[in-house]
């Protein structure tokens, strides 16, 4: 199993959760169902990054789904990377790549329901430290 468990970040005595990774969907539900969390959260973000050619960007198509335990101690988080496509914008406008990720975002959601998860879109977001 590749879980990774990420170092819980502290900041003037503010207490950030820790962040459990997940390798596989499965691990995931795993996971969460043994810490009695019923509610998971699925949606799809861009990652865009510019390449070495300053109007060529990398645009990577992730499916996101996130949980975190009822104190509020943890956040658990399956990235499942869909597609990675060249594009001149940093978004992406290619079809077939579009296509490609509603279809893992109704898999997903899928088996997530058939596991018994109330599935809401959105990602569980980290607190941010204001750092002005």
């Amino acid at each position: 199993m590749l879980s990774r468990r990420s170092p819980t970040p502290e900041s003037k005595g503010v207490r950030f959760p820790a962040r459990i990774e997940f390798s596989s969907i499965d691990h995931f539900i795993d996971d969460v169902r043994r810490e009695g969390i019923r509610r998971v959260h699925l949606d799809l973000f861009e990652d865009a990054r510019q390449s070495e050619l300053s109007f060529v960007y990398y645009v990577g198509l992730d499916c996101v789904v996130t949980a975190r335990d009822p104190a509020g101690d943890t956040t658990y988080e399956y990235i499942h990377r869909v597609s990675v496509v060249t594009e001149t914008e940093p978004h992406c406008t290619d079809p077939n790549a579009m296509e490609l990720a509603r279809k893992r975002l109704a898999e997903l959601e899928e088996t997530l329901r058939a596991a018994g998860f109330d599935v809401r879109h959105g990602r569980v977001a980290e607190p941010r430290l204001n750092t002005q």
